[in-house]
């Protein structure tokens, strides 16, 4: 009992290796000239991939992985598949030969034409054409016989067509310069796994940036806001500016890094006409983010919240105060998008952020809380 059971593992062994030493050869749908039926395309195609199941010199891809791969890639039925293209798909799949056939016809005669082509090549080792008159239903004995050609097999009764009418007496196309038939190179290393592509498009992956920005501040603290004394205020000049750097692995989220720096000019008029310019109210904001970002066509989504250490510098108009700062930790949230133009970003952000200042002067009475926030428009890079 033993001994069989190791004749039969035996036996199996050897069929494995063998299919392992047989090259892979995948066999394309047919593209079609003017007036061809478009169901022609699978039948002529399944009709050479059979005749290729037939031979004992190769192994055959299966044909739904393919028709899907084909699909993905966008080829038309119409006009003739390139080389090229044909050759991408045998890298992609890691077949060593690809089969590619054209089906077209001329008043009542139809005519199939096939090549194989090396892929590590990308040179055409066999092609063959042949023609019969009569009705749609010849291209069965025209692939039948194509097939055979193509794989050295011999048709006795090409498909299961009866041709209306007798084949066009023409010899098969004769190739200028028919190269020298080789038994194909024996590929020593495995076949990569081909998994089926999916019909869905490949999902794009979110983009760091780094990106400085143009903000407008708008303070959120009586105690420093110059509405305080809105009769005596002339103009207030809010400006500042913002460095972001947002780091993502491509998923769903982000760390961010950030400095903004903003200033506040005041210009008073008392009640006997005096101007005084109240300037050099500053504001500095080291601060790091986290979040999540979604990933559009060409656009990214980001949101999340925002620590940091908020510092404030009081500006001229408060006497011995003047130059005293107050500091403390700060939070905030963000939200934001960027538009990418190929290496080049632009920005367009929302940010929050406030906290619990304590002054440095012990001659300011306590602490206050202050907030700060607006809208930014930014260039920068992303990648």
């Amino acid at each position: 009992m033993n001994r069989k059971y190791g004749i039969l593992i035996l036996l199996l062994s050897m069929g494995a290796l063998f299919a392992q030493d047989k090259p892979k050869v995948a066999v394309l749908n047919a593209s079609l000239g003017e007036n061809v039926p478009i169901n022609a395309s699978a039948i002529v195609g399944d009709s050479i991939n059979e005749m290729f199941v037939r031979s004992p010199k190769f192994q055959v891809t299966d044909r739904s992985a393919l028709a899907s791969l084909q699909e993905e890639k966008m080829f038309q039925l119409s006009g003739e598949v390139s080389d090229s293209d044909a050759v991408d798909i045998g890298k992609t799949i890691g077949a060593q030969y690809i089969c590619v056939s054209n089906v077209n016809v001329l008043g009542e005669t139809y005519s199939v034409s096939a090549r194989l082509i090396e892929v590590e090549t990308a040179q055409v080792i066999n092609q063959q054409t042949r023609r019969l008159r009569g009705g749609v239903e010849v291209l069965y004995d025209l692939a039948d016989l194509v097939g055979g050609a193509l794989t050295g097999l011999t048709v006795v009764n090409a498909g299961s067509s009866q041709a209306a009418e007798e084949p066009v007496q023409e010899e098969p196309v004769q190739e200028a310069a028919p190269v020298q038939k080789q038994e194909p190179v024996v590929q020593t290393q495995p076949d990569p796994v081909y998994t089926q592509p999916s019909s869905s498009k490949v999902k794009r992956k979110s983009k760091s940036h780094l990106m400085f920005s143009y903000l407008e501040p708008v303070y959120d603290s009586s105690e420093w806001d110059a509405e305080e004394y809105p009769d005596l205020v002339d103009s207030v000049t809010n400006s500042g500016f913002d460095m972001h750097l947002l780091s993502t692995d491509g998923n769903f989220l982000y760390l961010g890094l950030g400095l903004c720096f903003a200033f506040q000019d005041v210009t008073y008029t008392d009640i006997y006409d005096s101007s005084y310019d109240e300037s050099n109210f500053i504001l500095v904001e080291p601060y790091a983010g986290l979040g999540a970002i979604f990933s559009g066509s060409f656009v990214d989504f980001y949101g999340g919240v925002t620590v940091g250490y908020l510092v404030f510098t009081l500006g001229d108009y408060y006497g011995d105060y003047s130059g005293s700062t107050a500091s403390g930790v700060s939070f905030g949230v963000e939200l934001g998008s960027d538009l990418f133009f190929g290496g080049l970003g632009l920005t367009l952000r929302y940010r929050y952020s406030s906290g619990t200042l304590e002054p440095d002067d012990s001659n300011i009475a306590g602490s206050f809380d202050m907030g700060y926030g607006g809208f930014m428009v930014g260039l920068g890079f992303v990648y």
